[in-house]
């Protein structure tokens, strides 16, 4: 079975474009709300940090959580 590989550029343009895209343009992985740059993830009964945040988040809330 051949398998293709992304090209470098292709894996080039895949960075740049999750650097550039908001994280409100991503769909959510979680019950947290992501706006732009900021994940609420308040009164969520939470006993950890949830998985599935963006990685260009610059502020994480988890008030009201069990962490």
């Amino acid at each position: 079975m051949l398998v293709h590989r992304p090209s470098p550029t292709l894996l080039c343009l895949m960075s740049l474009w999750r650097i550039l895209t908001p994280a409100s343009c991503f769909p959510p992985n979680n019950q947290c709300q992501q706006i732009q740059r900021m994940a609420l993830c308040n009164n969520l009964k939470l006993a950890s940090v949830p998985p599935g945040l963006s990685d260009n988040l610059e502020e994480l809330q988890l008030n009201y959580n069990n962490i």
